[in-house]
């Protein structure tokens, strides 16, 4: 995971432009013969294919001893959906061609384990994924990847998602995702404009001249 931070304290025509576009890019309409449902048990092979067929991308590109094979066992697959993790497929004409996991935790919600089939990538599928999970919640939206993640980092920027400082994603990763401390090292976090909204205020609070 890694990490670049906007300034939450951009001008508001410049706040209404730049969602306007990331809507437009995220809810174009789905293909034919396409449809984003809700996973189940018997898609939990499918799952397992899609994650490590995809994850090759990160071969060589995040730390070597954050890598392995497969990318993802199924015991691993099977702990996340224990711990909450809710998988959404992209299925066109009958064939699971994406998946992205949702994971509603404590007052935010998580978007986790995000992957397209090596062929089908660079298509969209990612994006209406994205927007279909984003609609499931009223809460802030918090992503983490690899830091070295580049590709990931500007997916995710594209639509809307700003990097957080250091300091900040390292409480983030420990309050909100169960991962080894190695992780968190070489991770980042990306929050949506509801948490940066949230986290301006937060932190501004009353003037020294006002009542608290």
């Amino acid at each position: 995971m890694g990490e670049h931070l906007g300034k939450p304290g951009a001008p508001r025509r410049e706040t209404r432009k730049s969602k306007s576009r990331c809507q437009s890019v995220l809810a174009s309409p789905l293909r034919e013969n396409a449809v984003i449902r809700r996973c189940d048990n018997s898609d939990f092979e499918l799952i397992y294919e899609i994650i490590n067929d995809a994850a090759r991308t990160y071969e060589g590109t995040i730390p070597p001893d954050r890598w392995k094979e497969p990318y993802m066992s199924r015991e691993e697959l099977h702990h996340e959906i224990e711990e909450g993790v809710v998988f959404f497929g992209y299925e066109e004409a009958g064939e699971l061609v994406g998946v992205m996991g949702i994971q509603h935790i404590q007052d935010v919600t998580l978007i986790r384990h995000a992957y397209v089939r090596t062929i089908r990538q660079n298509q969209g599928i990612g994006s209406q994924l994205l927007f279909y999970l984003r609609a499931q919640t009223t809460r802030p939206v918090l992503i983490g990847t690899w830091a070295d993640a580049a590709r990931s980092i500007h997916f995710y920027e594209r639509h809307g998602f700003r990097l957080l400082p250091q300091e900040e994603k390292d409480r983030l990763l420990r309050k909100y995702w169960s991962i080894p401390a190695r992780q968190i090292e070489t991770s980042i976090v990306l929050a949506d404009q509801k948490w940066l909204n949230a986290r301006k205020v937060h932190r501004t609070g009353p003037r020294d001249d006002q009542e608290a």
